[in-house]
């Protein structure tokens, strides 16, 4: 795991915003691969084609960041604000999402193979149990759909 200075990563995401700002022509893609950033607040950042591989993100905030076909495959996104964030073509193969905010966050078109999948799933079925226990009701069954059925 690699640290990186708050003046290191703004330096990152500058020379990120020029490569995808100039069409790639200048600038650099943004190489946060292993990078320890927990608790970063990167809220609204522009991390399209960035490399997160195995970032450590544990509580960080991307609330309405642009992922846009990031690779985030084994990043630890655990308790990670993903509020409003576009994850539309991401790889988050192997990626820890286990409480992590989701909502309004666009995944059309990611990769969630082999995330912690069950984990998730749990998260899910008990914001649901407990959106539902707030209106007095008792979920006996949920199927959530999208491109896949999930049975929770």
């Amino acid at each position: 795991m690699k640290n990186i200075s708050s003046n290191d990563l703004k330096s990152i995401l500058a020379s990120h915003k020029l490569w995808i700002d100039s069409k790639y022509k200048e600038g650099k893609r943004a190489n946060l691969r292993n990078a320890d950033l927990e608790g970063a607040d990167l809220k609204g950042a522009n991390l399209v084609q960035a490399n997160l591989s195995g970032a450590n993100l544990y509580a960080a905030n991307l609330e309405d960041a642009n992922l846009y076909a990031a690779t985030l495959e084994g990043a630890n996104l655990a308790y990670a604000n993903l509020s409003g964030a576009s994850l539309v073509n991401a790889d988050l193969e192997g990626a820890d999402l286990v409480n992590a905010n989701l909502e309004d966050a666009n995944l059309e078109g990611a990769i969630v193979t082999g995330t912690e999948k069950e984990k998730v799933e749990s998260s899910l079925r008990a914001k649901f149990d407990e959106f539902a226990k707030s209106l007095g009701f008792e979920i006996v069954s949920l199927t959530v759909k999208r491109t896949e059925t999930i049975n929770l």
